[in-house]
């Protein structure tokens, strides 16, 4: 039985529609590259071609109004409607580009108290001009039956905001975008047309930031090894090819502001079982936790949905006064060949997050500074096994600064938070706790104590994960203590902790590696970076810290075919399961990525 969660992925295609000579649209939209601390560029447009219809006068054209209609009035059986139709200029847009995020926003004529609510919806054909468009000839059959997103009219004094990336990118090949607006229940509100602006910048807008397309050729993949800084990304990259391995790390770093943030990092492995089976793992450290362990049991224990956890804080490392990156290096010794890299940041500023309430209006607990935190990888082939072992590093605590009385560290425990990522192509592919079937995205599944961790499938072992070890914490003289590692449910995150709570563009990775791995990966996927989805998330509990500096390394071992499969050309369709990342940071994650070529 297939029990990670996997979904099947389809080629869309799109036919670009003719517009038609009498649209009309926004003058030339804007595009900033990027800049500054920005690792995504931007393109902004307003419309100029907007529109509203009304089933009650079917053959009427509105498309002149100075107002924009949204309406929906049922009684005895019969329903009125006004659906408004706005067009936006992408002529400006490159369909190669990867759209990140996309906000649409409109303006009501009322922006006092909460407006109707309405839904979005994406509409596939552009052939309509407002002076024309009536009830009768709208596209209705080319608008999708999947709602993009709704909204009330409260966003920022009067504006409905949409969430509309979803249909950018299923748009972006075309030289315009039309979006429909329609009444979820009875009511009406009124919007601005750009016919009957009061001010300039009153008529929608669309947002959209993107990765270039061609930002992922910097990465010199012709070479055995390379590191380097993308500046126009702000990343740190280790690039490695094996001749049977490709690894890939990247890490934030923006060298025009002196500004890092250690929150921005991935590791990933992809390769081939000896069933030849086509993996991918990765591990994501979502957060750190202080906890009290009220039960002394040695976990951190947590269900929000019934409200309770025994988390103190969430400690949110935020950004950094420099960076120190370790470029790739090979170490020949011991009769394998090993690769080393990492990253090493100075200075690094967090805060102290209150998990659930605000105390007097804020979340924020306390402001401080660890003296470094420092991911460190070592990646070797030994037989047909990788080992990748990886070396967390955080420095003592130098600065607290109390934002209420009362706020401290002493006694507390700390907690990483990890997401396992996982893509197989074989159906039965599973995970193991101590011997026995997990899965954290259900709910039936307790917090349970391991050493250990697995994939399997096919009967054939694909991966393991190995935690019975120790971590030095730097007391005088330093002390070797035992790690608590458990796997946990989904209801042990607080479902507050959303993928959107990033202090940095974190779409901007996800969109870097959805456009660098199919150049080096012979299926499609595409990350998703949702934890809640994951497979296995699991807490790394350090039960000694007092702020000490802390080191602590697990290994992974991945089971790898001895040759590489056959691969003609990609499957039409493949199956992915990427569970991914969200929190108040997102710390010690890394790309790594392996691949076996005949």
């Amino acid at each position: 039985m297939l029990r990670v969660r996997l979904k099947t992925c389809t080629c869309l295609v799109l036919i670009v529609l003719a517009l038609s000579t009498g649209v009309a649209l926004a003058s030339r939209p804007s595009r900033d590259p990027v800049g500054g601390s920005d690792m995504e560029s931007t393109f902004s447009v307003y419309t100029e071609c907007d529109a509203h219809v009304k089933s009650s006068l079917p053959d009427s054209s509105f498309g002149m109004a100075s107002e924009l209609e949204v309406s929906r009035e049922g009684s005895d059986g019969v329903t009125s409607e006004s659906v408004i139709f706005v067009k936006f200029d992408l002529s400006g847009f490159n369909p190669v580009d990867l759209v990140t995020c996309s906000e649409l926003t409109l303006a009501r004529r009322n922006t006092e108290g909460a407006g109707l609510e309405a839904v979005v919806f994406y509409c596939a054909s552009n052939d309509w001009t407002e002076e024309t468009l009536t009830w009768n000839n709208a596209p209705w059959g080319s608008i999708d039956g999947h709602e993009e997103d709704t909204s009330d009219g409260t966003y920022s004094s009067g504006y409905y905001r949409f969430h509309v990336t979803e249909a950018v990118q299923r748009g972006a090949s075309q030289n315009a975008i039309t979006f429909v607006l329609r009444a979820r229940g009875n009511g009406s509100e009124e919007l601005w047309s750009y016919h009957g602006l009061p001010g300039t910048g009153m008529n929608a807008h669309l947002y959209v930031r993107y990765i270039p397309g061609d930002a992922a050729d910097a990465v010199p993949t012709d070479e055995e090894y390379g590191s380097g800084f993308l500046s126009t990304l702000s990343l740190w990259y280790t690039w490695i090819d094996t001749g049977l391995s490709e690894i890939i790390y990247i890490a934030h770093a923006d060298t025009d502001i002196d500004f890092y943030c250690p929150s921005l990092s991935f590791v990933v492995q992809h390769y081939y079982a000896p069933d030849g089976s086509e993996l991918l793992v990765g591990h994501a450290a979502l957060m750190y936790e202080l906890y009290n362990d009220t039960n002394h049991n040695g976990l951190l224990d947590a269900d929000y949905g019934s409200g309770a956890t025994e988390t103190k804080y969430y400690l949110a490392l935020n950004f950094s006064a420099g960076i120190s990156p370790q470029p790739v290096s090979i170490d020949d010794s011991g009769g394998y060949r090993t690769y080393r890299w990492g990253v090493r940041y100075q200075d690094v500023t967090g805060f102290l997050i209150y998990p659930q309430e605000r105390v007097e209006g804020v979340y924020e607990g306390a402001i401080l500074t660890a003296q470094f935190l420092e991911h460190s990888y070592a990646y070797s082939l030994i037989g047909n096994t990788s080992h990748l072992k990886t070396t967390f590093r955080l420095g003592p605590i130098m600065d607290l600064q109390a934002v209420h009385p009362g706020v401290s560290i002493d006694g507390l425990s700390l907690a990483a938070l990890h997401s396992t990522l996982l893509f197989s192509s074989a159906n039965d592919t599973d995970i193991f706790v101590e011997g026995s079937f997990y899965d954290s995205s259900v709910s039936e599944f307790d917090t349970v104590l391991m050493d250990n961790a697995s994939i399997s499938g096919n009967d054939t072992d694909f991966y393991s994960m190995s935690f019975a070890d120790n971590y030095t914490l730097s007391t005088d003289p330093p002390s070797l203590l035992p790690v608590t590692v458990s796997a946990c449910p989904t209801e042990s995150v607080n479902p507050r902790i959303r993928r959107d709570h990033f202090p940095f563009p974190y779409w901007a990775l996800q969109g870097f590696l959805n456009l660098f791995l199919p150049r080096i990966s012979t299926s499609e996927f595409r990350f998703d970076l949702d934890y809640r989805t994951s497979g296995l998330l699991y807490r790394v509990t350090y039960p000694q810290y007092e702020g000490l500096a802390i080191e602590h390394d697990p290994t992974y071992v991945a089971y790898l075919s001895s040759r590489a499969p056959e691969i003609v050309t990609p499957p039409p369709s493949t199956f992915w399961a990427i569970a991914g990342l969200g929190g108040v940071a997102v710390l010690a994650v890394a790309v790594y990525l392996l691949k076996y070529r005949s």
